[in-house]
């Protein structure tokens, strides 16, 4: 069983599901040059705690980090500009995330389920935010965003936000 993983820098891809259900992963370091986490990659590597990811990661597909129980930070890539379909969905312990200030899309349920949600920072404008989002997102508190959203919470187009109360605060 795979306990940590530290991939040499000539690898340029990470395939799909390639670490799907190491469930002894607790850290990986992922070397520059790659550009993209597959999906279903690290998805139910339930003691996965600490990845990092190198600036050249693009986008982050379906289901990457899906079931990453353990999972509590997670420092994205300035160049992120894709975050797909629940790509960070049951990450119980994932508590504080913030967007790159260039991120495009934020596809259907990416942080759904993670139930130690708290705050939530977008520091720039994201072209496409799918649905449910934040579904069951529980202890979510605030949502920072940027002076040119609040047409989109004003206007219902922000994802729903769960039944608790939620801050939102404009920067």
């Amino acid at each position: 069983p795979l306990k940590t993983i530290s991939l040499p820098e000539t690898i340029l891809l990470i395939d799909d599901y390639a670490f799907i259900y190491c469930r002894q992963l607790e850290s990986i370091r992922i070397p520059e040059g790659i550009k993209e986490i597959a999906q279903y990659c690290f998805s139910n590597c339930v003691n996965l705690s600490r990845v990092e990811l190198p600036e050249t990661v693009r986008i982050i597909h379906q289901s990457a980090f899906a079931t990453c129980w353990n999972l509590k930070h997670i420092a994205f890539p300035s160049r992120l500009c894709e975050i797909g379909k629940m790509a960070f969905f049951c990450c119980y312990q994932l508590q504080e995330v913030i967007l790159p200030r260039y991120m495009v899309q934020v596809d259907d349920c990416a942080f759904a389920f993670c139930k130690k949600l708290t705050r939530f920072t977008i520091p720039g404008v994201v072209e496409r935010f799918g649905n449910m989002i934040f579904l069951g997102c529980e202890q979510l508190q605030s949502i920072f965003l940027p002076k040119s959203f609040q047409r989109y919470v004003e206007e219902n187009l922000f994802p729903p936000l769960t039944e608790q109360q939620t801050y939102i605060q404009y920067m």
